[in-house]
């Protein structure tokens, strides 16, 4: 395979604020031919040293005896494999500051840059030997992450940039959840007031157009989760088109018609634990978000939901199935 930076695996980079729907997205592309969806690769070796997670497949990454063969693989690949170290600087560097890439590549020394590079393309490289997917998905949404991506020698990584309509985010992360390892769901999650969510919300966003701004001559493309929740063949032809991939894959989208479900993804929604499920359009909440989240909502993020096609709660019944 060939890409825009070097010969190698085929990344598909999801990028953008969480509860976006990037956990369905990666069950619904990985169940198509060539794809294989991995889940949040920022966070794989967290769950292997913590054990607080499940693979879809329901055991431990270091269990699993997909994972527990890419780590071994990956050994052999990286020229000083040190999931220890690595593990660290994630949680140094991507993680901590997430949709703030420029601000982790000024923080970050270039050795530390240098062994991140070294050990994700490890790791791609035995996830492509494992599965035999040319295309694996990576929705580890961190713009920080995404920007460490793009910049691996070798890696054909190509940015998809999910959009959600923010008054669904602002409900989503309102929602406390009790820990349920079994049910994917690591720790106890408390709820997120409607201030953060927007914020939060926003710069994601705003990381995700930086990535994009920055890599320009990359392939890369923008989904609206609601138009894949619509039309999944048909918004994702538009993508899938503008990244360049179908001489890769193929245009066969028929699996996106029916039941997804999860292989071997690592962290993301607890939907990933739910076997096989059909793609649909959450609308719950547009039933509850209330007049004070709305009107924040309004002040605070209505530029940001002009410029993705969001406009008032009357105008989602042209995109609620």
């Amino acid at each position: 395979m060939t890409g825009p930076n070097s010969q190698g695996p085929t990344v598909l980079y999801v990028v953008g604020a969480g509860r976006s729907g990037s956990t369905i997205l990666d069950l619904a592309l990985g169940s198509m031919p060539g794809f294989f969806g991995l889940g949040e690769m920022v966070r794989v070796l967290d769950h292997r040293y913590r054990k607080q997670d499940r693979c879809s497949c329901g055991h431990p990454p270091a269990d699993c005896p997909f994972w527990a063969e890419v780590f071994a693989r990956a050994g052999r690949i990286a020229p000083n494999w040190n999931p220890q170290a690595y593990w660290t600087l994630l949680r140094a560097g991507p993680i901590r500051y997430a949709h703030l890439p420029w601000l982790m590549q000024l923080m970050t020394r270039r050795a530390e840059l240098k062994l991140m590079r070294e050990h994700y393309k490890a790791l791609i490289q035995a996830a492509a030997q494992v599965s035999g997917a040319r295309v694996l998905i990576d929705s580890s949404k961190l713009a920080s992450a995404g920007r460490l991506a793009t910049t691996v020698p070798g890696l054909d990584t190509r940015l998809l940039h999910l959009v959600r309509d923010g008054r669904g985010v602002l409900v989503s992360r309102a929602k406390a959840f009790k820990k349920d390892v079994d049910a994917g769901v690591e720790r106890d999650m408390r709820g997120h007031g409607a201030l953060r969510s927007i914020l939060a919300w926003g710069n994601a966003n705003l990381g995700a157009e930086w990535l994009r701004m920055t890599t320009r001559g990359r392939p890369s493309a923008r989904l609206r989760y609601e138009d894949f929740c619509k039309d999944p063949e048909s918004a994702w032809g538009i993508a899938a088109s503008a990244l360049a991939l179908d001489e890769q894959v193929g245009r066969d989208y028929s699996a996106l018609s029916g039941p997804v479900g999860g292989v071997h993804q690592i962290a993301g929604n607890r939907v990933r634990m739910g076997g096989p499920q059909h793609i649909g359009f959450d609308t719950a909440w547009y039933n509850k978000i209330r007049p004070g989240q709305l009107l924040l909502f309004h002040t605070l993020g209505s530029p940001w939901a002009r410029r993705y096609g969001y406009g008032s709660l009357g105008a989602l019944r042209e995109v609620v199935p």
